[in-house]
C-alpha cells in the first residue's frame, strides 16, 4: 500500500501522503490505475468480509434462509460498492487547473476489469466451503459463527457453541432417530448411521478423499428414503438443494447440478430419481479430478471445487451407471405395514423434532468424533469399496462405537445390481408380484408383463422394439438365468426360480413359469 500511495503522491503533487481520500472510492481514469483503485476496494471488501475469491472468481455471500454463493458480475459490483460506505468519485481537473474529486457512478466496464485484477485474488479472503452450523476440527477444537481460514476459508452462518454430551447418550440418541425406518438388513441400518456422522467429518476435513452418493432406494413410494436423507441434513442445520430431473430436455440434469455446486451449500439432493440417471458432470464431481466447469445460462463459465459437497439420490428403483454405482452407498428402506405407529414428539413431525434440537444433536454427533480423534483416529481393514478412506473410518466407528453390524455386507451385491438394468427390472417386479399377491405362484412371461404393466415398470432396452413385451421379457429372464447357469436368481430380498414344463398338443412346445418366493 505504501508503494502505491507514493505513486499516487508523485502523479497527484498532494503533499500530505493521502492522494486519495478516506472517504474516496476512486474511478481508474488517467493516473489513476486500476491496480491503484483496486488496491483500495478489495482491501475494504477484504475487512468487511462481504467479497470471498473461489477459483479465480470474486463472489459474494447472499443472505437468505440458507446462505448461497454467487460469482460477482460487474453490474453487480457497481451496486455492492456502494455498501463500503465511502463516496464513488473520479478525480478530475476543474477550470483553474486544480484536481477535484467529484461523486460519479461506478462504471461497469471499470467494474469488469477490476474483478479481474491480481489484486482481487490477491486481496479478497479465499473462500471454499459454507456451513449453517458448528465444524468440529481435527485437535478436537470447535468452529463456530463467521468467516475462519480452515480448509482454505470457511464460512459458517449460524452455529453457536455446541453442548458436551456423554459418548453413551450420543450413541442413543443417535440411533434412536432412525427408530422409524424400516431397513432391510442390520447392515442398511449402520450405513444410515454412518449417513449421520459422514457430513461431520467432510466438513472438518477428517477426511480429505471423496465422500461416496449416499444412494437411499426403496422398495415403493413413501417409504421415507427421502427423508431420511432431509433428516441428515437438518441435523446440520441444513436444507439440501433440491434436484428434481426434468424429462426430456438436452443437459437439464447437468445444468441443475452445475447451479448447485456454484451456489454452494453442502448437501445436494437428486430426489426420486426413476430410469436411467447418466450425468457426465455428476460422476466426475463425486470423483473426478477435484473440480468440474459448471455452465448455466447468462453466466461465464465457472470452476468449483467440488471436493465440500455431499451429495444424496433417492430412487425407488434407478437405473445407474457401473461408474456411479461404484461411488455410491446404498442403504435401502422397506414401506412399513399401514397399521405400523410411528413416534410422536412434542415438536410435530421427526424432521421439526431435530431442527428445534439440531445443537443437541450435533454435540452427540461431536461426542462421536471425539471418541474416535482420541482413540487415535484408526480405521479398519474393510476393502470392498471404492472410496476406502471413507468406508475404512466409518466401519471402524459404526462397529467400534456403535457396536453394530459391519458396513458393507451384502454390499456389493447391490452396487452391481443396481448398475444392471435387467436385474433392476427384476427387482421392480419382484416388489410388485409382492405388493399384487403373486408370490409363490408359477407365473409365466405373460403374466410377468401384466404384472409390470400394472405397476408401470418398463422394460429395459429398446422402447421401439417391434417384439411383443412377454418376447422381450422372456429374452430378458432367459439373460439372467444363464447367467446363473439356470439356478434361481437373489436380488434385494427375493428369490426367483424357474421352471420349465413341455406339451405336446401342436408339436412340441416348451413353456417357462417363474415363481417369486420373499427371504423371512
Amino acid at each position: 500500500m505504501n508503494d502505491i500511495q507514493a505513486e499516487l503522491e508523485k502523479v497527484t503533487g498532494f503533499p500530505d501522503g493521502s492522494p486519495i481520500p478516506k472517504n474516496v472510492i476512486p474511478i481508474p481514469a488517467g493516473a489513476i490505475t486500476y491496480t491503484m483503485a483496486a488496491e483500495i476496494i478489495f482491501t475494504a471488501f477484504a475487512e468487511r468480509r462481504t467479497m470471498f475469491i473461489r477459483e479465480g472468481v470474486a463472489h459474494e455471500i447472499q443472505r437468505g434462509s440458507m446462505d448461497t454463493l454467487h460469482p460477482v458480475e460487474p453490474e453487480r459490483f457497481c451496486s455492492i460498492i456502494e455498501r463500503l460506505g465511502k463516496r464513488i468519485a473520479r478525480r478530475e481537473e476543474d477550470k483553474e487547473g486544480n484536481l477535484k474529486w467529484r461523486s460519479s457512478r461506478f462504471p461497469s466496464n471499470a467494474a469488469k476489469v477490476l474483478l479481474s485484477t491480481e489484486e482481487a485474488r490477491t486481496l479478497l479472503p479465499t473462500i471454499r466451503q459454507l456451513s449453517n452450523c458448528a465444524i468440529i476440527t481435527p485437535d478436537g477444537k470447535t468452529l463456530t459463527q463467521g468467516y475462519h481460514d480452515f480448509q482454505g476459508g470457511t464460512y459458517i452462518g449460524t452455529g453457536g457453541e455446541v453442548p458436551e454430551i456423554p459418548l453413551d447418550r450420543a450413541v442413543k440418541a443417535l440411533v434412536d432417530i432412525l427408530r422409524d425406518f424400516n431397513f432391510t438388513t442390520p447392515s442398511d441400518k449402520s450405513r444410515a448411521v454412518a449417513s449421520l456422522i459422514g457430513p461431520a467429518l467432510k466438513m472438518g476435513g477428517h477426511i480429505t478423499e471423496d465422500f461416496p452418493l449416499d444412494f437411499a432406494e426403496a422398495n415403493a413410494s413413501q417409504s421415507g428414503k427421502t427423508y431420511r436423507q432431509k433428516l441428515v441434513a437438518r441435523l446440520y442445520n441444513e436444507a439440501p438443494s433440491a434436484i428434481v430431473p426434468p424429462k426430456g430436455g438436452v443437459g437439464s440434469l447437468d445444468e441443475s447440478v452445475s447451479k448447485a455446486l456454484i451456489q454452494g451449500r453442502p448437501f445436494i439432493a437428486i430426489d426420486n430419481i426413476r430410469g436411467k440417471i447418466d450425468s457426465q458432470i455428476l460422476e466426475s464431481a463425486i470423483r473426478g479430478h477435484g473440480r468440474v466447469t459448471c455452465r448455466i445460462p447468462h453466466m461465464a463459465p465457472v470452476d468449483v471445487d467440488t471436493s465440500p459437497f455431499l451429495w444424496q439420490l433417492s430412487t425407488n428403483g434407478a437405473e445407474i451407471t457401473r461408474d456411479l454405482a461404484n461411488r455410491s452407498i446404498i442403504t435401502r428402506i422397506r414401506k412399513h405395514e399401514e397399521s405400523y405407529t410411528f413416534h410422536e414428539y412434542l415438536e410435530g413431525d421427526l424432521l421439526a423434532h431435530v431442527k428445534s434440537r439440531h445443537s443437541a444433536y450435533l454435540g452427540a454427533v461431536f461426542a462421536v468424533v471425539r471418541a474416535w480423534l482420541e482413540a487415535g483416529s484408526p480405521r479398519s481393514a474393510e476393502c470392498r469399496h471404492d472410496f476406502r478412506e471413507w468406508v475404512q473410518v466409518m466401519d471402524w466407528i459404526i462397529q467400534n462405537i456403535f457396536k453394530m453390524p459391519p458396513l458393507l455386507d451384502g454390499h456389493r451385491e447391490e452396487q452391481a445390481r443396481t448398475a444392471n438394468p435387467r436385474l433392476q427390472w427384476l427387482r421392480d417386479v419382484a416388489f410388485a408380484a409382492d405388493s399384487s399377491k403373486m408370490l409363490n405362484r408359477e407365473l409365466s412371461t405373460t403374466e410377468l408383463c401384466t404384472v409390470a404393466e400394472d405397476a408401470e415398470i418398463d422394460l429395459p432396452g429398446n422402447p421401439h422394439s417391434r417384439e411383443e413385451p412377454h418376447q422381450r421379457a422372456g429374452k430378458i429372464l432367459g439373460l439372467l438365468f444363464r447367467e446363473t447357469d439356470g439356478n434361481p436368481i437373489t436380488v434385494d430380498g427375493f428369490t426367483i426360480t424357474r421352471s420349465t414344463t413341455t406339451t405336446y398338443d401342436n408339436g412340441e412346445r416348451t413353456h417357462r413359469f417363474y415363481t417369486f418366493s420373499a427371504h423371512p
